[in-house]
């Protein structure tokens, strides 16, 4: 069993999950491979095979130790390793081992002590950038794009008389700003002033759209039930809604319920009653799940 492992290590070719490394190779390097598999979809890390030979490990006791501890010493957060010596001769003929180093998937997003990020992606092993970065840390929860503090924004961005309506909406009794940055928590007070989250400008800002351009709804009409391009175009009516989070669902409800078609008829008790196209709930549920962040 063991020799059908090391002949399928030697031969795989390395790829999104495999990677093999000599015993040499540099501490750090071992650990940002390590990062690497953690942060992506996980993967084998083989150390003794390196250029399609078995060097093996055995000459290198010091390093084995150094390797075996390099999750703890070299990630943050600790990466979870599974360690497994295999048993094999080396090109010399020896008897010798390799190590497998087996990562899983993490849910977290790890670095090394210089606080680099690195993502496994085919056969390489690559060191993220800032955007890239913060764009994993979104993907696995770390960080959430609501809570990402806006560089730019100001507290005058803020619309205070959207936030009064919703004051009374809930019967606060207390400021709008004490309701913003202590209950709800989505402007931060610091000594350097105000700092303004995403969540609070999509829901409160004045216009969420100049720090996110798509932050806006199109509404689209068309003349039919296909939608045609080029010469055959036949949109007859094309708007675009623009302003915070509550401002963008009252204003596209009121939009979609003037277009929708309404029926009389007849009704059970001898009167007539006008029936709607679609029940109100239905379509404006959908606006409402469609709109938010």
């Amino acid at each position: 069993m063991e020799e059908d492992d090391i002949k399928k290590y030697i031969k795989e070719k390395e790829g999104q999950f495999l990677e093999r490394k000599s015993i040499k190779t540099d501490i750090r390097t071992i650990a940002n491979a390590i990062i690497g598999f953690a942060n992506s979809d996980g993967g084998k890390l083989i150390i003794g095979i390196s250029n399609g030979k078995i060097e093996g490990i055995n000459e290198y006791k010091s390093k084995i130790n150094e390797i075996l501890q390099v999750s703890i010493d070299y990630t943050i957060p600790t990466v979870k390793v599974e360690n497994k010596f295999i048993n094999c001769k080396n090109y010399k003929g020896e008897e010798d081992k390799i190590l497998v180093l087996n990562i899983e998937p993490s849910l977290k997003v790890h670095t090394n002590q210089k606080d680099e990020v690195y993502y496994r992606i085919g056969d390489e092993t690559r060191k993220l950038s800032f955007e890239d970065r913060l764009q994993l840390m979104y993907d696995k929860g770390d960080i959430y794009f609501e809570n990402t503090i806006i560089k730019d924004a100001t507290i005058e961005d803020i619309d205070f008389k959207q936030v009064e309506k919703y004051k009374e909406m809930i019967k606060y009794r207390k400021s709008a700003l004490d309701l913003l940055c202590e209950d709800l928590k989505i402007i931060k007070n610091t000594n350097k002033g105000y700092e303004i989250t995403a969540v609070a400008l999509l829901i409160f800002g004045k216009n969420p759209s100049e720090y996110f351009p798509r932050s806006r709804i199109r509404f689209l009409r068309y003349d039919g039930i296909n939608e045609g391009v080029g010469y055959n175009m036949n949109i007859i009516e094309d708007i675009i809604i623009d302003g915070n989070l509550p401002t963008l669902i009252n204003k596209t409800i009121k939009i979609v319920g003037n277009k929708l078609r309404k029926y009389t008829k007849l009704g059970a008790n001898s009167k007539f009653e006008t029936i709607p196209e679609y029940p109100d709930f239905v379509w404006q549920e959908a606006i409402i799940n469609r709109s938010m962040p």
